[in-house]
């Protein structure tokens, strides 16, 4: 053997190298209108940390009619009795990691990554696959909350954001999409999550202008698609079709919950894996954030002497509160609204004429 063979290859770790940074635009429109509800908050659940607790929300429902007259004598008159209602709310829904082993063994003899990063990086490839499940539960609870339209149907209505044969992007789907929120009196500015017509929508606007009848199909006022979300998932949730949710975001709020805080935490915040073994812990019970979402996750962990391995987990306990009506509509009303609108065709290459010779 000659010398040169006997070096050993060069070697480097890439701890985060799959992709870890993906917040599906459903989870983070959820996510976004949460910010903009503080009609409750996550500490309506629980003012101690780690510590549980239902939440009854008082209100006063709107006023629906008025039958008062100018000829009413106050002293000869009942009135109507004004009351508060109640509406409970209790976070009942869990998402969770796979259960991770990492081996004793396998933390040593790491080169230039520290111990704090290998188990991070690791910590991160799952984070990414549980962020898809908890993106695919959230919208999964939004789409069996849909309520009625106004008129008092349950069918779903059409709203053509874009042509689907050329792209172009309607205005009319989005002014039939705002009609349904101004006919229920909500008056905040709706977030939608839709398929392929919002995606196609968002990108054609920019290149769109006047057309044969006078309309402006590009970026002007009142057609702004901030608030609109594309989403893959959502026609996974739906039978079938190319389907949009419209919501308004003061109707419902998401709201996540830690077990692990407080005194009964090994750690609220802060993770380090040399820590726990230096100690020569055998489980650990604090949280870890996800940097993507701000969440904070429950992180669990147990050292199994046996195999000589950490077992590690991560939950976040969550729910969807759904408010009372705030307006005067029909039962069954709750501003979250189901379209549908058109799948794109695929266009065709013309057909081609064969070549003459001389």
């Amino acid at each position: 053997m000659s010398f040169a063979n006997a070096h050993q290859n060069i070697q480097r770790t890439i701890v985060n190298y799959a992709k870890t940074n993906y917040l599906p635009p459903s989870l983070l429109a959820i996510l976004l209108a949460a910010r903009q509800n503080n009609r409750i908050t996550a500490e309506d659940t629980g003012k101690e940390a780690g510590k549980k607790r239902k939440l009854t929300l008082n209100y006063l429902p709107p006023t629906c009619s008025s039958t008062g007259t100018c000829e009413d004598d106050l002293c000869n008159t009942d009135g109507i009795k004004v009351e508060p209602e109640q509406k409970d709310f209790l976070v009942s829904k869990c998402t969770a990691s796979n259960v991770i082993k990492i081996a004793l063994n396998d933390n040593r003899d790491l080169d230039n990554v520290t111990l704090t990063e290998w188990h991070l990086g690791v910590f991160a490839n799952e984070m990414q696959a549980t962020r898809n499940k908890l993106a695919l539960q959230v919208l999964t609870v939004l789409a069996a909350n849909v309520g009625m339209f106004p008129d008092g149907t349950t069918s779903v209505k059409k709203a053509i954001l874009a042509d689907p044969r050329t792209g172009a992007f309607s205005p009319l789907g989005k002014a039939l999409i705002e009609k349904v929120f101004l006919d229920t009196q909500m008056t905040n500015q709706p977030m939608v999550i839709g398929g392929d017509s919002v995606y196609v929508a968002q990108q054609m606007q920019s290149s769109g202008g006047v057309n044969q009848d006078g309309v402006n199909r590009g970026i002007s006022a009142g057609t702004s698609l901030n608030n609109y979300f594309y989403d893959a998932l959502i026609n996974q949730v739906f039978a079938s079709g190319e389907n949009l949710v419209a919501f308004d975001p003061s109707m419902f709020k998401f709201i996540s919950w830690n077990r692990n805080r407080g005194r009964f935490a090994s750690d609220d915040t802060n993770f380090d894996p040399q820590k726990a073994f230096t100690a020569k812990d055998m489980y650990y019970k604090g949280a870890i954030i996800d940097p993507v979402t701000g969440l904070l996750w429950d992180l669990n962990a147990k050292y199994d002497d046996c195999s000589e391995s950490w077992l590690y987990q991560f939950k976040l306990e969550w729910d969807m509160f759904f408010m009372p009506a705030d307006t005067c509509v029909k039962p069954g009303v709750n501003g979250i609204f189901h379209f549908e609108g058109c799948e794109l065709i695929e266009p065709t290459c013309p057909p081609t004429t064969g070549g003459g010779g001389a």
